[in-house]
């Protein structure tokens, strides 16, 4: 069980403003819940700048960040994603 607590500066301090940022953030703990990052996996692994056309490998266990000119991933072999 986890405990949030979101505060919110002038001039965002405002129900508004709130209702825009408790939306995001459930939606954002929802997308953690239901797809989270596995162990041993290099989700977390990443370089400090990261080039505009790297892609990250879409295999869930693998996660590996790959270099724009890769066709699929060295690591695991999955292909890199049509939409990149």
């Amino acid at each position: 069980y986890l405990e949030f607590e979101i505060e919110l500066y002038a001039p965002f301090n405002n129900v508004e403003s709130f209702e825009r940022v408790e939306k995001l953030f459930r939606d954002s703990v929802s997308e953690l819940r239901d797809a989270p990052v596995l162990p041993g996996s290099r989700h977390c692994l990443r370089p400090p700048r990261i080039q505009p056309d790297d892609w990250e490998c879409p295999n869930r266990q693998c996660g590996n960040l790959c270099f724009a000119r890769r066709k699929q991933c060295p690591l695991c072999g999955t292909d890199k994603p049509k939409d990149e």
